[in-house]
């Protein structure tokens, strides 16, 4: 019997692939396989960035799609709700993380990048396919998109990265099952008139605010009535937020309320 392979750590993180991962493709070879040298310095910090962004990427969404399976049940054991939001609080604190990543690039000056980036051209952080799955499955709907030089997003990507986009756009995303697990909430059983002695408090607290700032002697009239366009605002604002016309929508965003209204009990402080 031969020995068991000793893994360390160099083939535990397969190092060797990842660490010669930095050296760009030449498209002046004819060989696919071929690569160039650098041509500055500062173009390995620039590709190190983006492949670690890559990697964030992954976690993020493998952390999405399994909070989204979580979810995506009819009945969410209540077990369950402190790993999603385990795995809700590590995709935020990643994504925190990558906007910190950016100070990195900052410490390559302009004309630096200047040195490599007409050899980068039509490379494109807009053909990342693993950000745009991260905003489909978080729940961006593709109507709110703005367009790009008057194409689709994927225009860029390869085909087979267009077919995974389109796979990923049938499947349901963390947004829609959250929404449907909100709308299953009994909070009107719990409490039949939420919604309206919620609506009558929050009223109370827009009146209260502005009699505050009415009896302001140092406020302008204009500044008074700019102030009362804000508070008629907040109470409209309120109110859709209600009254969406999506009975899904409707019941799901009463359930936050509710949620969040009493997230200090014991039962709803994990929601």
């Amino acid at each position: 019997m031969s020995d068991p392979r000793v893994v360390t750590y160099h083939d535990y993180l397969q190092l060797e692939r990842l660490l010669s991962s930095q050296s760009p493709p030449d498209p002046a070879s004819v060989d696919p396989a071929a690569t160039r040298d650098l041509l500055h310095h500062d173009e390995l910090l620039f590709i190190v960035m983006h492949q670690t962004m890559e990697l964030w990427f992954k976690m993020v969404l493998a952390d999405l799609e399994a909070t989204r399976d979580l979810f995506d049940r009819d009945r969410v054991p209540e077990r369950d709700i402190p790993v999603a939001r385990e795995r809700l609080h590590r995709c935020a604190r990643t994504l925190e993380h990558l906007t910190r990543q950016f100070t990195l690039i900052e410490t390559m000056p302009p004309t630096n990048f200047l040195s490599f980036r007409d050899a980068l051209i039509p490379a494109s952080g807009f053909q990342s396919w693993q950000f745009r799955e991260v905003e489909i499955l978080a729940g961006l709907k593709e109507k709110d998109r703005l367009a790009f030089e008057g194409r689709p997003y994927t225009a860029r990507m390869e085909p087979a990265r267009r077919e995974g986009i389109e796979r990923r756009l049938g499947e349901r995303s963390l947004r829609e099952v959250v929404f449907d697990w909100l709308a299953r909430t009994p909070y009107d059983q719990a409490f039949p008139e939420f919604v309206a002695t919620f609506t009558a408090a929050y009223d109370d607290y827009i009146e209260e605010q502005r009699r505050h700032q009415r009896a302001n002697p140092n406020l302008a009239p204009e500044q008074h009535a700019a102030i009362d366009q804000t508070f008629a605002k907040a109470r409209e604002e309120m109110r859709a937020f209600l009254e969406t016309g999506d009975p899904t929508a409707d019941r799901a965003h009463a359930a936050f309320l509710f949620i969040a209204t009493y997230r200090s009990e014991p039962l709803l402080s994990w929601p």
